[in-house]
């Protein structure tokens, strides 16, 4: 079997050299919380979708103050109930994660279907990446991490295990019809020299590719967020109502979740965001 070699114009040797860059890469909050949780590992799941989805969210989390680990298997489970309507695979765990909400791994693990489940809120989609757009999506990271979607070659895989997690680029001409897609979670934007990059967090584990850096223009879609929002069920209260006979009569009301201020009365509060500002043209 050939020995694998690098393409010629592969940044990989001036990784180190970025000139500008914006990253979240061993940022903590000021309560001393790592704002990337641990590298989350694919194994067993039929799609990568699941893991970056899960690590996105998880970041804003921390961001939040809350640390808690999310359930693939409980993204996997809601989404596949809606395979019946929308295709696409990405749009199907949008609608999970900001209509229905995930679960924390423990409580998956437990059955506890009654947990406290955790919704994003305020998202914002990047699909014609244009310079404008681009533009847009790092300012928006400067809020958190960014979902990121984009098209790999079928050497995607070699490329990952011959380089054991080194930066992903690539300057060759991709045919669109044959192209694999791959989900990640996106946590900062360089230039080096002229060329800028997406530098990612993958989904593999640690052994296999715990990093990595796209190309902009190989990218298809890119998710920012507003904030995660814990979401505790609902549980009926007995209310005192007096009539205008004074006579007072007890009916059973269901809290209504929609209400603004009867959520933020229930729920637990979320800490500010804490990580102070960042320039992404600074040196890293």
């Amino acid at each position: 079997m050939p020995r694998f070699v690098p393409p010629v114009d592969s940044l990989y040797h001036r990784y180190a050299q970025a000139q500008r860059r914006f990253t979240w890469e061993r940022v903590r909050t000021r309560a001393g919380i790592k704002v990337l949780p641990e590298e989350r590992d694919q194994e067993g799941l039929p799609t990568c979708i699941y893991e970056a989805m899960m690590a996105w969210m998880q970041s804003h989390l921390r961001l939040q103050g809350i640390t808690v680990r999310l359930s693939s298997r409980d993204l996997q489970v809601k989404e596949q109930a809606l395979m019946g309507g929308e295709l696409d695979r990405t749009v199907r765990c949008m609608t999970v994660v900001t209509k229905v909400g995930i679960l924390s791994a423990d409580d998956f693990q437990n059955q506890n279907l009654a947990g406290v489940k955790y919704v994003v809120e305020g998202v914002v989609s990047f699909f014609s990446l244009n310079k404008q757009a681009i533009e847009c999506a790092v300012e928006a990271m400067h809020r958190g991490p960014l979902l990121l979607v984009f098209h790999c070659g079928e050497n995607y895989h070699e490329y990952v295990g011959k380089y054991k997690g080194k930066p992903i680029l690539s300057y060759e001409k991709y045919v669109h019809e044959k192209m694999l897609t791959h989900a990640v979670n996106s946590i900062g934007y360089g230039v080096e020299g002229f060329v800028p990059n997406w530098e990612f967090m993958n989904s593999y584990g640690r052994k296999i590719g715990p990093r990595g850096r796209l190309l902009p223009q190989n990218a298809i879609r890119l998710y920012g967020m507003g904030r995660v929002r814990p979401v505790v069920h609902a549980v009926p209260v007995q209310v005192a109502v007096v009539d205008s006979r004074k006579r007072k009569r007890e009916i059973t009301e269901e809290v209504d979740d929609d209400e603004d201020d009867d959520d933020d009365a229930r729920e637990p509060p979320l800490k500010k965001p804490m990580l102070e500002k960042i320039d992404w043209m600074d040196i890293d």
